[in-house]
């Protein structure tokens, strides 16, 4: 009998050192997913402000090209008053019927049908068509 309580106490024990070493365990995974989860976000937070930096970079690129162009186009332009001939342009249009962008018109019957979409061409240019 002695033996027997005896045995049921040391059980009891180990159970019990069990019992602390899995919450202990439990509490140390816990932390570590805490601060996995804090170095996730701090992350997720740096390609956030990265990407909304490179949005921004790219707009203004875009507005610079833009630009360039206008003033490009403006002085072929005076060039070519200079001269009084104008040669034939490097950029062709495209005209598709019932384009995306295309406003609603009447025609001669009154029925409204889809405007034209006009697309400039460039030679030898690898992006897609610019919808004007």
């Amino acid at each position: 009998r002695k033996l027997r309580a005896l045995c049921y106490e040391q059980a009891r024990g180990n159970a019990e050192d069990c019992f602390r070493m899995v919450d202990d365990l439990h509490d140390e995974v816990n932390n570590a997913l805490r601060q996995l989860w804090s170095a996730v976000n701090r992350v997720d937070d740096r390609v956030e402000e990265q990407v909304r930096r490179s949005e921004e970079e790219s707009a203004d690129v875009w507005r610079h090209i833009r630009s360039v162009e206008s003033v490009w186009a403006m002085m072929e332009m005076a060039r070519y008053e200079e001269y009084d001939e104008v040669p034939e342009p490097e950029e062709r249009y495209d005209v598709s019927e019932g384009g995306e962008s295309g406003s609603e018109v009447s025609n001669s019957s009154g029925a409204e049908t889809s405007a034209p979409t006009l697309r400039r061409r460039r030679p030898n240019a690898d992006s897609e068509d610019e919808e004007l």
